[in-house]
């Protein structure tokens, strides 16, 4: 008989001097398993284990960088990730050097916090981090950006709207001042969420890919969390990025960032770089997944955003939209959920509320769908295909 187990991994950079930094954490019931990681689905279900889901508060944790990480640092391993600040996506003068304070000083990391497979992630060094910033955050003009999607209020009024082809415009001019960065700008244009997360930048040690060549990869550890809270080891691979380590310095994202899907490939991990890993993830996995804690709470998550009613107003609209999926369905308590995220924000204003009150209305109608039964999904990585798709064409 299978026994429930909720299906996670982990993202990591990993030196041999016994130095883990973690990346993020990802559903394993819906990340890619491609290459040499394709045998961890399989592994999982060969371990005896059946897919359990987590709570709607876990899930919001575990698929926004921004709570992942305040996550691990209120169990207290804040220490197993990157030095780091979630900020604003507001360009302001000061910003590159308020991020670099706060990183260290050294090359960086800049992600969307509800992007996966690598979508809008930007390495990029101290020298260019000024120029990066206001390609992601600013109009081609240098004026602080626009609503990327056209939003509607309670009272029926659209917002300010930047259309496909003024997002390819800007792609195309940050392309030319601050090397391949047309994708990620169109990732960041069309992002409702708004905060950003800058990390200082990690290396695992080099590890030899396919073509003989030395690469900076990410190792990726799957994991089972039994209902008992102990935390398994399901297996490991490396992610590569797209060129050998310390070649391609004129785009470093290409070098240190590996996606899920592209790149090089993947590669096998040996036994001992696992079990030196694990070492380290087994205790920090079971105090940080621990789904009888307060943080995993609706009550326990305001509290800890109390000072940040945005970022509890997208928290608590995945809470609710989570509260709707087949085995949950629980639609009062959804509706009871937006009620307070729309009460967190309702002092707020401007573009950045805008946005935020986009991702709640725009969940409002994902829940009302699904209590119909019309329940339509449109993965992001289709949705950006269509939009390059369209760019092209204008």
């Amino acid at each position: 008989m299978e026994k429930p187990a909720y299906f996670g991994c982990v993202d990591l950079k990993y030196n041999r001097d016994g130095k883990v930094r973690v990346l993020e954490i990802g559903d394993g019931h819906t990340s890619g398993f491609t290459g040499s990681g394709a045998f961890m689905p399989r592994a999982f279900q060969k371990m005896g284990y059946g897919r359990q889901n987590v709570t709607p508060v876990l899930d919001a944790v575990v698929e926004n960088k921004a709570l992942t990480h305040f996550a691990f640092v209120n169990a207290g391993f804040g220490g197993l990730r990157p030095a780091s600040v979630v900020l604003k996506r507001t360009y302001e003068e000061g910003l590159a050097n308020q991020v670099l304070e706060a990183v260290g000083g050294g090359h960086c990391v800049l992600k969307l916090l509800d992007r996966q497979r690598g979508c809008g992630i930007v390495a990029v060094s101290p020298d260019q981090l000024d120029a990066t910033l206001r390609a992601l955050l600013c109009s081609d003009t240098g004026s602080p950006a626009k609503a990327s999607t056209t939003v509607m209020a309670a009272d029926g009024k659209a917002f300010d709207s930047t259309h496909t082809a003024e997002w390819a415009a800007i792609a195309d001019a940050a392309a030319k001042q601050n090397g391949d960065l047309a994708e990620q700008v169109l990732h960041w244009k069309s992002d409702e969420c708004p905060f950003f997360l800058a990390e200082a930048l990690c290396e695992s040690h080099l590890v030899i890919g396919r073509d003989g060549e030395l690469y900076d990869g990410t190792l990726r550890v799957g994991f089972a969390l039994e209902s008992n809270g102990k935390v398994k080891p399901v297996g490991a691979y490396w992610k590569l990025p797209d060129t050998p380590a310390k070649q391609d310095v004129n785009d470093l994202s290409r070098s240190v960032v590996s996606h899920t899907h592209g790149g090089t490939g993947t590669i096998e991990c040996n036994d001992e770089d696992l079990s030196a890993v694990w070492e380290v993830l087994e205790g920090a996995l079971t105090s940080i997944l621990d789904l009888s804690s307060e943080r995993f709470t609706v009550g326990g998550l305001l509290e800890q955003l109390r000072d940040e009613p945005l970022m509890a107003t997208l928290a608590l609209s995945r809470v609710a939209a989570g509260l709707t999926v087949p085995g949950v369905q629980d639609f009062e308590e959804a509706d009871e959920v937006l009620l307070l995220a729309e009460k967190a924000m309702a002092a707020e204003e401007g573009l950045l509320a805008r946005m935020a009150r986009s991702y709640v209305l725009r969940t409002r109608g994902t829940v009302t769908a699904r209590r119909r039964g019309n329940i339509v999904t449109v993965s992001a990585h289709t949705y950006m295909i269509n939009v390059n798709i369209m760019c092209r064409k204008v």
